[in-house]
């Protein structure tokens, strides 16, 4: 059997302080590491949920979009417009002729019936109500760099 070569006091202390400085090393390492890990992840997470939003349909008993925001509609699960909502006594009508107005005597104008609009661009951007029941609704996307 070989026998373990016999180390000084002074060579065993300075061989444990290297140890203790490595230790030290390493967890200051993985500290860190766990850390810019826990970065990247929300990182990740922050992304994921802006490629959500922008990406996926939003009910509208869960959340609508603000009033006037152009945005896609999808109507009875099946038809996809481009359109809008109308809170009610929101949107002025100049012309009282119009058929599609409400009158309030509060203020002595009339205004747009509260609901969704469609908007037809190749009309001129004429907009008509919706009648149909909305379900969901997705922003529009931004234009491509360089698009018109």
């Amino acid at each position: 059997m070989e026998t373990m070569p016999s180390k000084s006091v002074a060579e065993l202390k300075q061989q444990l302080e290297k140890v203790t400085l490595e230790k030290e090393d390493f967890h200051r390492l993985y500290v860190n590491r766990t850390t810019e890990l826990c970065q990247e992840q929300q990182k990740m997470s922050d992304l994921r949920g802006q490629l959500n939003d922008a990406t996926w349909w939003r009910p509208i008993k869960r959340v609508a979009p603000k009033p006037e925001e152009l945005c896609m509609l999808l109507i009875e699960g099946s038809r996809v417009v481009v359109g809008y909502w109308l809170p009610r006594f929101h949107r002025i009508e100049k012309n009282s002729h119009y058929f599609n107005c409400e009158y309030n005597s509060a203020d002595n104008k009339f205004y747009w019936f509260e609901g969704w609009y469609e908007t037809i661009a190749s009309a001129g951007y004429f907009d008509c109500p919706i009648f149909d029941k909305v379900t969901h609704w997705l922003p529009i996307p931004a234009r491509p760099e360089g698009g018109k």
